[in-house]
């Protein structure tokens, strides 16, 4: 007979209908197993606990025992490429993060339905910019409330390949969404080497713009969240950095 595969996330950062898609490769191969390229798993509720979304995406085992290697990425795409397998990664829109925190699963080999289990480390490939905007003396009467902020520098679309596990990336500067005071954006940016090149501009609803170049030695490295403060001076702008570890990702048990 054949077995199922069922999944359940270890902590709680999934969200209701968050969906998962899962590959199956033959065993030291990068041949996708019976041709089923893209299983879709999604958590109904949220809890973590993931189920396959309808029997078409429903992953059985290789009947006989056969032994299959398992890939998984986040958030599902239906534009995966079955013969390359690119996931195709797009970070213009920054209107929903969780749409583009790309994350993906180590690949876990030699498993069938003698030895069903699987435990899957999701890992963020990307990264993440908290952007912080004050002022000093010198620009103390400026007004933030309705701030624009572009980043320049950076990718905006690319392509993640599951079997090589890198990234390639292309695109121009995109821009940071800022809360409505203008004093903070969160986003997710294509990892960038260090170099020149990167610089944030801020511009208030009233035309005033304030452009920080970016240290060359930083880098956005993938899997980290990289908090900039920048401080608006009359003439110019500067940014400090602090770079930690993105560390919530997850472990699903397959």
């Amino acid at each position: 007979g054949t077995s199922s595969a069922t999944t359940r996330a270890t902590d709680a950062s999934w969200q209701a209908n968050d969906a998962i898609g899962i590959v199956m490769l033959d065993a030291g191969t990068n041949t996708v197993t019976e041709g089923k390229t893209n299983y879709r798993y999604i958590t109904i509720t949220g809890n973590g606990s993931f189920t396959p979304d309808g029997k078409e995406h429903t992953a059985y085992y290789p009947t006989a025992g056969a032994q299959v290697d398992v890939l998984a990425y986040y958030p599902y795409t239906i534009t995966i490429s079955a013969g390359s397998l690119n996931i195709p990664v797009d970070v213009s829109d920054q209107s929903n993060l969780a749409a583009i925190d790309l994350m993906t699963a180590e690949k876990v080999t030699g498993r069938s339905s003698k030895a069903p289990d699987v435990s899957l480390m999701f890992t963020h490939r990307l990264c993440k910019l908290v952007l912080k905007v004050v002022k000093d003396e010198t620009t103390s009467d400026v007004t933030l409330t309705g701030a624009t902020a572009i980043l320049a520098g950076t990718a905006t679309t690319g392509n993640w390949n599951l079997i090589t596990e890198k990234l390639s990336t292309e695109g121009e500067a995109r821009d940071l969404t800022l809360t409505a005071d203008g004093t903070i954006a969160t986003a997710i940016v294509m990892p960038t080497q260090a170099g020149d090149g990167k610089s944030i501009t801020v511009t208030t609803a009233d035309g005033k713009s304030y452009t920080a170049t970016i240290a060359a030695n930083l880098a956005l490295a993938a899997g980290t969240v990289n908090t900039y403060t920048m401080t608006l001076h009359r003439n110019q702008a500067s940014i400090t950095a602090g770079i930690t570890p993105w560390t919530d990702g997850t472990t699903v048990p397959l």
